[in-house]
C-alpha cells in the first residue's frame, strides 16, 4: 500500500473516533435542547395559569374597593341630603344616592360571579403547578443522566492532538479531498478497492488503469461518489 494511502487511513481511524464522540456530544446537546423546551413550555403554561388568577384578584380589590367608595359615597350624601337648603341640592343627594347604589349592586354581582371564576382558575393554577413540579423532578433527573463523563474533555482534547500530530504527515492532495469529504460529511471518504476482483463495496469496477495510478501513489476518487479510492493489500503482500 502506498505511504499516502496509508498515513491517510491512519488519520481516518482517528478522525473516525473524534467524529463518534462528537456526535455523541451532539446527540446529548439535542437532547439536553429538547428537555429544555419541554420544561419552557410547561412553565409558561403555568405563569399564564397563575396569572390569569392575579388578573382576577386585582379586579376582585378594585371591585371591593368601588364596593367601600360607594358605602361611603351614599353615607356622604345620605348627610348632605339633611342639610340641604334647596329643593336643587337635596335632589342632587338622592340622585347621587341611587347612582351609587346601581354601582354598588353592580359591583357586588360582579364580586359573586369573579368569586367563582376565581375558584375555578385556582383549581387550574394549582393543576398546572403540580404538573410543573412533575415535569421539573423529570427534567432535572433526565439532566443529572445527560452528564458528560469528566474525562471525556479530556479524550476530546487527546484525540484532537493525535489528529493534528497525523495529519502533518499526510500527502497535502490527499488531506485537502479528504478534509473537504469530511466537512461535507461524507459517508464514505475512502472506498475500498479489492486487489483482485477491482470491485467496491458501492458495487463499482475499477479500470486496471485507474488501479495502476492509485498504486503509484496517485489521487483517484470515485466518479459517482467522489470518495477517495485505495486498494487493500491482498493475503500475502508484503508490499
Amino acid at each position: 500500500m502506498h505511504p499516502a494511502i496509508a498515513q491517510l487511513l491512519d488519520l481516518h481511524q482517528v478522525n473516525e473516533q473524534r467524529q463518534r464522540l462528537r456526535s455523541t456530544r451532539e446527540g446529548r446537546d439535542s437532547k439536553r435542547q429538547q428537555a429544555e423546551a419541554a420544561l419552557a413550555k410547561f412553565q409558561r403554561l403555568q405563569q399564564a395559569a397563575a396569572k390569569k388568577v392575579d388578573d382576577q384578584g386585582a379586579l376582585i380589590r378594585q371591585y371591593t374597593a368601588d364596593v367601600e367608595r360607594c358605602d361611603a359615597q351614599i353615607q356622604e350624601l345620605r348627610g348632605k341630603q339633611m342639610e340641604a337648603k334647596t329643593n336643587k341640592e337635596y335632589l342632587e343627594c338622592i340622585n347621587g344616592v341611587e347612582h351609587a347604589k346601581a354601582e354598588k349592586k353592580l359591583r357586588q354581582e360582579s364580586l359573586t360571579s369573579l368569586g367563582s371564576q376565581v375558584e375555578a382558575l385556582q383549581a387550574q393554577a394549582a393543576a398546572a403547578q403540580a404538573k410543573l413540579d412533575e415535569i421539573q423532578g423529570k427534567y432535572d433527573n433526565f439532566m443529572a443522566g445527560l452528564e458528560e463523563p469528566a474525562d471525556a474533555a479530556t479524550s476530546a482534547e487527546e484525540l484532537e492532538r493525535i489528529y493534528q500530530e497525523k495529519r502533518r504527515n499526510c500527502d497535502a492532495k490527499f488531506l485537502e479531498v479528504y478534509e473537504r469529504l469530511i466537512e461535507a460529511r461524507h459517508k464514505h471518504p475512502l472506498i475500498p478497492i479489492h486487489p483482485l476482483t477491482r470491485a467496491t463495496p458501492l458495487g463499482q469496477i475499477i479500470s486496471h488503469n485507474d488501479c495502476e495510478r492509485i498504486r503509484n501513489g496517485q489521487l483517484v476518487t470515485d466518479p459517482m461518489t467522489n470518495g477517495i479510492l485505495y486498494l487493500t493489500e491482498a493475503v500475502g503482500d508484503e508490499s
